[in-house]
């Protein structure tokens, strides 16, 4: 079974929901998760889930040196634009994978080695979740220069890693609605080229192999059911994970710490 690792950098207090994403992770014992976090390890963690101490201080200093720029990040939101350049950035933790993941801590996961397999694994380099668009919450990419700095690609790199403002860089620069409308990321004006941008142009020149598809759910939960490991919806069809980016905001299901 090919080596996978999945990354979060998180800062600040822990959400609600945080255990029932360790509990899902514990369902997935071929897979590590390695979480950087100024936040103390669970008493009940899954033994395939590692905290690594770690500050924004710290990520500024490690990107800075990683990247070559001065980077300094104010606000961990800003994270987000810097996920497709962990396999950099991260790399030392990342020598013993093949590949190596994002990934976000408001999911509860399914099976993940049902839908990444290791004959996807072997026949693509990055793997999207979705079919329309790159996805922050859970990417793939194969542990290897070629796809670890396909962020440079983007002509405006520099200007996103160096700037304070939130770019939506690992996915598509805000544009998600026109592409999920079918739109074509090259003929709508964008602030800054994107990893979907970079994506679609090495598709395009086959310069990369690239997997999309929709294995996912985002929406509000209705008749998801999670047994064991298995996330299924209506009893009728398997997912890999269940976004909470909807539940946790609606008026009607939120939680207060």
């Amino acid at each position: 079974m090919k080596s996978m690792v999945l990354i979060n950098v998180f800062f600040g207090k822990l959400p609600w929901y945080f255990n029932f994403f360790l509990k899902s992770c514990s369902t997935n014992p071929t897979v590590n998760f390695l979480i950087f976090t100024d936040q103390e390890k669970p008493k009940k963690c899954p033994n395939n889930v590692e905290f690594i101490p770690f500050s924004l201080k710290q990520f500024n200093s490690l990107a800075s040196e990683r990247l070559n720029l001065k980077i300094e990040i104010k606000y961990a939101y800003k994270l987000c634009d810097f996920k497709p350049a962990y396999g950099i950035i991260l790399s030392d933790y990342l020598k013993d994978y093949e590949y190596w993941g994002i990934t976000d801590i408001d999911l509860i996961f399914g099976r993940i080695r049902e839908f990444i397999t290791d004959e996807m694994l072997t026949d693509y380099e990055v793997i999207s979740v979705r079919n329309d668009y790159p996805t922050g919450s859970f990417m793939i990419f194969e542990n290897k220069e070629k796809t670890n700095w396909l962020f440079k690609k983007s002509k405006d790199y520099e200007k996103i890693f160096t700037s304070d403002k939130h770019y939506c860089f690992d996915e598509c620069n805000f544009v998600h609605q026109y592409l999920e409308d079918g739109g074509d990321i090259f003929e709508i004006e964008t602030e800054i080229e994107s990893m979907h941008h970079i994506l679609m142009y090495e598709i395009q020149n086959n310069n990369l192999k690239v997997h999309f598809d929709f294995l996912i759910i985002e929406g509000l939960p209705g008749k998801l059911f999670w047994n064991n490991g298995l996330l299924s919806f209506k009893n009728e069809f398997e997912v890999l994970h269940y976004h909470l980016i909807l539940y946790k905001a609606n008026q009607y299901t939120l939680k207060r710490d």
